[in-house]
């Protein structure tokens, strides 16, 4: 597996460093590593082959091979991790620091939030992904609605963001907003290629 470094992880690190947060940035460097960890099981458990990770300013991103495996299993695959930082919400009461036991309650907390929004390439986007697959199964369709979805909640995001005035999250925004510009400046091409891949595989299952 490659594993790459994008620079927004690094502009995150430099503002928690000037903070004078570097403690908070280990543990939660830490708790990202638990979100990474429950979908790396997860591909494991499906033997998926997982070609890359990509640790960014909002997580790692593995670029997962994904074979047929049915909607069921391509779900748990993107929720796994939101389940690894539930798992580990109930095991910080055990934690004997007052302060450590409050730190990571409240960053378990906040990658669960966030990562299940419906924004590219958050994991509640690939969810919400399967699910229109399997409801509304035309492909243009499907990217409208998700570049529909995405643009309002990365909206509500930007509202946030101007609201609290933190240079941590304005980071993460612009990190976000590039990456949904680009991704859906290729609806047609991500449709089309879908659209492709759904035909193969229905005309395998019937030879």
């Amino acid at each position: 597996m490659k594993v790459s470094v994008h620079y927004s992880f690094w502009l995150l690190a430099i503002v928690f460093l000037f903070s004078g947060l570097f403690v908070e940035l280990l543990w939660f460097l830490a708790v990202l590593g638990i979100h990474e960890a429950g979908h790396l099981i997860a591909c494991l458990a499906f033997r998926q082959k997982v070609k890359k990770l990509d640790i960014t300013a909002i997580g790692g991103f593995m670029e997962v091979e994904i074979k047929d495996i049915g909607a069921l299993a391509e779900m748990i695959l993107y929720l796994s991790g939101v389940t690894m930082n539930v798992l580990s919400l109930f095991l910080c009461r055990y934690v004997g620091s007052e302060y450590l036991r409050s730190l990571l309650y409240k960053f378990n907390f906040l990658v669960i939030l966030f990562n299940i929004l419906p924004i590219f390439p958050l994991d509640g986007y690939k969810a919400l992904e399967v699910i229109l697959a399997k409801v509304v199964n035309q492909p243009f369709t499907e990217q409208k609605a998700l570049f529909l979805v995405s643009s309002i909640a990365l909206a509500g995001l930007a509202y946030y963001f101007i609201k609290n005035k933190s240079l941590a999250f304005m980071v993460i925004f612009v990190y976000l907003f590039i990456r949904n510009v680009v991704h859906h400046a290729n609806n047609r091409g991500i449709a089309l290629r879908k659209l492709v891949f759904r035909y193969q595989k229905n005309h395998l299952r019937w030879q």
